[in-house]
């Protein structure tokens, strides 16, 4: 299983795309708040790839990217709020 990410930003919003075997697989946006913590407000997972965890990993692949700039994750998507919810060892990230 080979996934990957690409990360685009500018300073006011940013979005995280995922591969899957090669295969664009789906993507998470997020917000830049004012302070500079990030606001994921969607999570888009292909149907076809569904039932494979990929959620789940653009969930961590952002917290990756909040781990290196040292901000918080706000979570306006509901997916996302689930995965914080049920994974302690992220919610050290996660501004609730």
């Amino acid at each position: 299983m080979t996934i990957s990410t690409t990360i685009k930003s500018d300073q006011y919003e940013g979005r995280i795309d995922l591969s899957y075997e090669g295969q664009p697989a789906g993507y998470i946006e997020f917000f830049i708040l004012n302070n500079g913590d990030i606001d994921i407000v969607h999570t888009v997972v292909d149907p076809a790839f569904g039932g494979k965890g990929l959620g789940k990993e653009l969930v961590l692949a952002t917290v990756e990217y909040a781990k290196e700039k040292d901000i918080k994750i706000k979570t306006s998507c509901p997916f996302a709020k689930k995965v914080f919810e049920k994974t302690k060892e992220i919610q050290a990230f996660w501004q609730k």
